[in-house]
């Protein structure tokens, strides 16, 4: 799981990478120092994903909030 702190101090690489926390919630962290949070699922057999917004400007708080909100609507079979 994630902590605030980790996505305050986490760099910019070469190369994108992921910072995962639960369920398919992530940070993207680009070559440019963007902070992206992402959720990835399936829905009707089709990988997915879901953009909740940039870091700091949503918090971690904020982005598990919106999460948890698509992943229940996901699991009852709602399309986002």
């Amino acid at each position: 799981m994630l902590s605030d702190v980790l996505c305050k101090n986490s760099k910019a690489k070469d190369k994108p990478y992921k910072l995962a926390d639960v369920r398919g919630l992530f940070l993207l962290v680009t070559p440019n120092g963007s902070k992206l949070w992402r959720y990835k699922y399936r829905f009707l057999k089709k990988e997915k994903v879901l953009s909740l917004g940039a870091y700091p400007e949503v918090t971690l708080k904020e982005a598990r909030e919106k999460h948890f909100r698509a992943h229940k609507m996901v699991s009852e079979g709602r399309r986002l």
